[in-house]
């Protein structure tokens, strides 16, 4: 296991994948360039195709996550509970919990192998928008799973960087600039806390780029 540490800052050369890997971080927070940077100096393993995959792909990681879940009910239910106390669309909540299970539906297929993927179960706290709680209570459901990842966070950059980003880039759930500031503070509120929650917990590994 990696030792987590406020201050670890990791050289992509020097990144070794020896197992199942997922890149994590808030919206615009330069995850993609981190996993382009895995990709060009990746010292082991490989890269999976699924971190952006086609219609197809996610509905076989779908099907696949759910049968995973669904011989585990408290975790399914645990999901689909929390879209009780998220403030989104009713549209944005089905979203959420159908892109939560193709995560699992990844996990399943390549969780014996030294792959690196883009946003996998590590990365449900950011989807859902997870309250300090919700961070404390999931660590605690996906123990089992998490304690099989190893984690390359990327931590949320300054307000203004990140509300700049998601401006030029466009997402979903921005659509002026109040919106942007809003989902901007809320990505790094919850990139915060599941910092802290992941040194408190301790027992994953975790590396914070």
């Amino acid at each position: 296991m990696g030792e987590f540490s406020w201050v670890e800052f990791i050289y992509m050369n020097d990144v070794g994948i020896e197992r199942y890997t997922e890149v994590t971080g808030s919206s615009c927070a330069g995850k993609s360039t981190c996993f382009e940077n895995v990709q060009n100096y990746i010292t082991g393993g490989e890269i999976s195709g699924c971190f952006l995959p086609s219609a197809v792909i996610r509905g076989v990681f779908f099907v696949l996550g759910f049968f995973y879940l669904i011989i585990r009910p408290a975790k399914l239910f645990w999901i689909i509970r929390q879209c009780r106390d998220i403030h989104m669309s009713f549209l944005h909540k089905v979203s959420a919990v159908r892109n939560a299970i193709e995560k699992f539906g990844c996990y399943l297929l390549f969780r014996n192998r030294a792959v690196v993927v883009d946003e996998g179960i590590s990365h449900i706290p950011f989807v859902f928008q997870f309250s300090a709680d919700q961070i404390s209570e999931f660590l605690i459901v996906f123990g089992s799973e998490l304690q099989k990842i190893s984690i390359l966070l990327v931590p949320a950059p300054p307000e203004k960087d990140l509300v700049a980003r998601l401006i030029t880039r466009g997402h979903k759930k921005v659509t002026c600039s109040e919106s942007a500031k809003s989902f901007a503070r809320l990505n790094i509120i919850v990139s915060e806390e599941y910092l802290r929650a992941l040194k408190k917990q301790g027992k994953l590994d975790v590396r914070v780029i």
